[in-house]
């Protein structure tokens, strides 16, 4: 009986072992939490059991405000049937200051798994009063004052002024010339900004670019589509911006419409691990970008539609 019983609980434990072994989950992990200015740590988050698609967290250069990243690596390891990717980055700071390190979001499967908050804390190199002597401070003397150096100096900085606007007058004139053979088009002749977008994706979506493996030339397009319709419909630049810059810029929207900025963001998620994280994922995924492409640009200008309104609504009352 006591032998029976045994077996059961060793087989208990078996599958309970097995369950959490297979429950997705993401670590965070640093190798040192006190620092000096300058000097770097290793931050690592491991993502268990992403045997499916990974969509981490983009990061541009620095993991969050002056916590700035030298280096970044990802590493892939199998361990009895658990894969484990680390992504590691490899940060530094030149500020003291105790950095706050928040839960960051993963994608696994569809589903989001935050990971656990770390701190690090940067401090000053202390200065050894009792090997360098601390003098008082010597008053400021003025230099005397040559008219004939300053004169010239002013008459260098007038003519390099003239030749800047002189080449930016040309600069416009020739940039905004209309091209040969065709007339300007008038911006109110143009298509709405939604129009423009749907049209331009259905193109998109019409050409071979995923058969032809062409994955990165086919995130970059799309994304520059929603890029140019986010520009004319919430009136925010965002050719030179990133894609946390562009999110950033978008509040309102993230604030009214969850949804509708939920699926921008996993757009551009997608395609920065295309463009530069060399992120393979299957065709399907690419389709579903387009497909949520086109509901945000619909979503979006539904809302913005409805924006408008209140305020010209509230203008009126006034």
């Amino acid at each position: 009986m006591n032998k029976i019983k045994l077996v059961l609980l060793t087989l208990m434990l078996m599958t309970a072992s097995f369950i959490v072994a297979q429950t997705p989950s993401v670590k965070a992990e640093i190798d040192s939490t006190v620092l000096l200015i300058g000097e770097q740590a290793r931050l690592t988050y491991k993502v268990f059991n992403s045997k499916g698609t990974i969509i981490p967290p983009v990061f541009a250069d620095t993991i969050i405000t002056d916590l700035e990243i030298v280096d970044r690596s990802i590493d892939t390891v199998a361990i009895d049937g658990v894969v484990e990717v680390d992504y590691s980055f490899i940060v530094t700071a030149f500020d003291s200051a105790l950095f706050y390190i928040p839960e960051m979001p993963f994608v696994l499967d569809g589903d989001t798994f935050l990971s656990n908050a770390l701190s690090l804390k940067v401090m000053t190199i202390p200065v050894d009063t009792t090997e360098m002597a601390i003098t008082d401070i010597k008053p400021i003397e003025k230099a005397p004052f040559n008219w004939k150096e300053w004169a010239l100096y002013a008459l260098i900085l007038l003519l390099i002024g003239l030749a800047a606007w002189l080449g930016f007058v040309f600069y416009k004139r020739w940039k905004n010339r209309p091209a040969e053979g065709e007339e300007e088009v008038k911006e109110e002749q143009r298509a709405p900004a939604d129009e423009e977008a749907l049209a331009a994706l259905q193109l998109l979506a019409k050409e071979d670019l995923l058969m032809r493996g062409q994955y990165k030339i086919y995130q970059t397009r799309l994304v520059d589509v929603l890029r140019v319709f986010i520009e004319r419909t919430f009136e925010v630049p965002t050719m030179e911006r990133t894609s946390d810059e562009i999110l950033s810029s978008l509040n309102q929207l993230k604030k009214k419409s969850a949804d509708t900025y939920d699926d921008l963001r996993q757009i551009l998620s997608l395609a920065d691990l295309v463009k530069f994280a060399k992120y393979n994922p299957p065709v399907d995924e690419h389709q579903q970008s387009m497909s949520k492409a086109e509901d945000f640009v619909r979503e979006a200008t539904a809302w913005k539609h409805q924006q408008d309104a209140q305020m010209s609504e509230t203008e009126k009352q006034k």
